[in-house]
């Protein structure tokens, strides 16, 4: 058997495995998200032209996250330094999930005490995201850590968590949820191909809402830009709560979430009913969690895991970070890509890990250049979260929109 044929057969065996996962899996994007990964690195060696590595300003996957001086210029025209930055606003000094709140601006740190909250035109809420300590084993293995006991016995790596109340309440059906990428991100003809095969066969099983783009190459196609997208129905969250008017939601770090709702695993079929028929409305809040494809995605050392493969570098698939998780609906348009024009957001969350930050002048874009601290500033790289101080981390400037950020230092 030659390179080809064991590269061809290779693929097939993947995607037969992946229509398995599929099957069994609580969350069908799993099989898609990763295959299409792996199947794009073996078309691409094929090729003999391995994926480029996108730029990432930090490469480190694990161990301490160390403070580096990016060379992005602060609103003052002085260089800044991003890691006391963050440090700053409560992050900790072990690898983490970061990210921002569109367009509020609001500021998210991974296995942080409170939830953070969010707000737009549509609607208002909460987000908490929890991680195992998937940098290092040995504390993952002890769970001696924020979250750790909960993930105690638990095949996730990551859950996240977001509670949403609404101004301007959708139709279940008319909603879309998953990731959405910065912008296009080339691969071969084939790999695009495959991928289309995958996902019409998923849109046999689960239907037409499922909808992927690999997003318009700008330049082969002119006028407004698709952003490379793959989205599903609200039932491809694995857990929702309705708690109604007048009564108190869960605290997303509520020990006790895990018993109340309506969760997917074991009965897919009701549970897609239960959600179809759910009708959204003004007054109850709306709790929903999401763990599906934890098992195969570690955001914190940024790599996509896979039986008995190496790990996968994020990057390969998303480009660069961040990666956008997004939900929204749709106006109506005679051109039926999803272009930005015709998004309604209910959920824009951008979310990079600490290791794979994005470069310091997209960081400036997302963060506005308020929230950076100058190389020439005096401060300590934790603020006023220092041993023996008070605990809370320093504010940004609550007239820029940073009134969201966590008030606690992330311990470990």
């Amino acid at each position: 058997m030659n390179a080809i044929e064991g590269c061809i057969l290779s693929v097939g065996k993947l995607v037969n495995a992946g229509f398995q996962i599929f099957l069994d899996a609580p969350l069908s994007a799993s099989a898609l998200l990763a295959l299409a990964i792996l199947i794009r690195e073996l078309l691409c060696t094929l090729e003999g032209k391995g994926a480029s590595k996108p730029h990432s300003e930090n490469g480190r996957r694990s161990g301490q996250v160390k403070e580096k001086t990016a060379s992005v210029i602060g609103g003052h025209g002085r260089p800044v330094n991003v890691e006391r930055s963050f440090r700053r606003l409560g992050a900790p000094d072990h690898p983490h999930e970061e990210g921002i709140m569109i367009p509020s601006r609001d500021v998210v740190i991974g296995n942080a005490p409170e939830a953070s909250s969010f707000r737009n035109e549509n609607c208002h809420g909460k987000f908490l995201a929890m991680h195992r300590a998937s940098y290092d084993r040995e504390l993952d293995k002890s769970c001696n850590y924020r979250y750790g006991p909960y993930f105690k016995g638990k095949k996730r790596i990551w859950e996240a968590r977001v509670q949403i109340s609404f101004a301007k309440p959708p139709s279940v059906k008319d909603m879309f949820f998953g990731i959405e990428l910065e912008g296009y991100v080339p691969m071969s003809g084939a790999t695009k191909g495959l991928m289309a095969t995958l996902v019409r066969t998923l849109k046999n099983v689960v239907g037409n809402q499922i909808y992927h783009s690999a997003g318009d190459d700008p330049q082969r196609v002119s006028g407004e830009l698709e952003k490379p997208v793959f989205v599903m129905p609200l039932f491809a969250f694995d857990q929702y709560i309705v708690t109604p008017e007048n009564e108190t939601p869960p605290d997303l770090s509520d020990e006790i979430i895990p018993e109340l709702g309506s969760k997917r695993v074991g009965r897919i079929r009701e549970f897609k009913q239960e959600l179809d028929e759910l009708e959204l409305k003004v007054g109850p809040t709306y709790t929903f969690c999401f763990w599906g494809i934890s098992q195969w995605l570690d955001k914190l050392n940024w790599q996509v895991k896979m039986p008995f493969l190496s790990p996968v570098d994020f990057n390969m698939f998303c480009g660069n970070p961040p990666v956008h998780v997004v939900i929204y609906t749709l106006r109506d348009d005679e051109d039926k890509r999803h272009l930005q024009r015709r998004k309604n957001y209910y959920f824009d969350l951008a979310f990079w890990s600490s290791t794979h930050r994005p470069d310091a002048v997209k960081l400036s874009e997302l963060m506005g250049p308020e929230l950076f601290v100058r190389e020439d500033e005096n401060t300590t790289a934790f603020g006023d979260s220092r041993p023996g101080a008070n605990g809370v981390a320093a504010r940004g400037n609550t007239s820029q929109g940073f009134g969201g950020m966590f008030g606690c230092c992330v311990s470990r």
